[in-house]
């Protein structure tokens, strides 16, 4: 799906100036966006796709994972506290640093250098970070009463609408955005865990979750091509008609591509890794 996406945003966007490419889009922000090391340079974090900083930042999570991931998983949980608040802590003032050095990067990064330093992957490891201690706290098979369950999932629901009128107040958010996402979500994962019956799992939700990758690009596209709606004069009508225009052709489109694209495409890579593997040594006969 994402090699796919870059030539159709290509063909979509263009190459010529954007935000996030000031001198326009090259051969080599399609190269490094194509062998997935994008996120090694400012002005192709997400240049070519839109949205492909994320992609950047998990692929760099994948070389990773294999060292850092059992690790974490054996840690006990006093050392796995305090490696998260260093990389809360040192993913935002590394980031702060460089980004006071940006005037020594070429003319074309300069621009895009704020953006850069917190998207790249340092300031997003904390929320890698998450997801591996949700999963060893699940693993432990640790009890959770219901009713803390329940009080989880509200809270999170509401900083998860709270925050973005936080931002940019000043010492309201000190971890940053994406960091304080994260640990919503994250509590909002924990809830549903141990939230056995909660009227937010479904089978929508469940197929919303399959398809989510095919829809993470798709509806960068089906924001640029839905029609403009009616007005109805009702700013919170207007947003809710539009967001469920965009959601249900997204969920549409995606479904699509994830039949035809991503489940081919899988058993195609579960073959080769098959294909990969040492025949098992058959013992000699007597």
């Amino acid at each position: 799906m994402f090699w796919l996406a870059i030539p159709f945003f290509i063909w979509l966007n263009g190459t010529g100036p954007t935000p996030y490419a000031p001198n326009g889009v090259s051969i080599r922000q399609i190269a490094m966006t194509a062998m997935f090391v994008h996120g090694f340079w400012p002005d192709t974090i997400t240049s070519v796709v839109p949205g492909g900083w994320s992609v950047a930042d998990e692929t760099i999570f994948y070389v990773f994972f294999p060292l850092m991931v059992p690790a974490m998983l054996q840690a006990k949980w006093r050392s796995l506290i305090v490696v998260t608040i260093a990389a809360i802590v040192l993913g935002a003032q590394v980031s702060r640093l460089l980004d006071g050095f940006s005037y020594l990067l070429p003319l074309s990064a300069q621009g895009v250098a704020g953006v850069y330093f917190s998207l790249w992957f340092p300031r997003q490891l904390p929320c890698f970070i998450f997801g591996v201690a949700l999963f060893k706290f699940s693993a432990e098979q640790l009890r959770v009463p219901e009713s803390l369950a329940k009080f989880v999932c509200v809270l999170s629901i509401a900083l998860i609408f709270i925050f973005p009128f936080l931002n940019g107040v000043k010492y309201m958010l000190p971890l940053g955005l994406a960091t304080s996402y994260g640990i919503a979500f994250s509590l909002f994962a924990f809830s549903l865990m141990y939230w056995r019956t909660s009227p937010l799992i479904g089978n929508a939700v469940v197929w919303i979750g399959k398809i989510s990758y095919s829809a993470y690009f798709v509806h960068f596209a089906v924001l640029e091509y839905l029609p403009p709606l009616r007005q109805t004069g009702l700013p919170v009508a207007d947003f809710a008609i539009a967001y469920a225009m965009v959601v249900a052709s997204t969920a549409l489109i995606s479904s699509v591509t994830y039949l035809f694209i991503e489940i081919p495409m899988i058993k195609l890579g579960g073959r080769l890794i098959q294909s990969r593997r040492p025949l098992p040594v058959q013992p000699a006969q007597a």
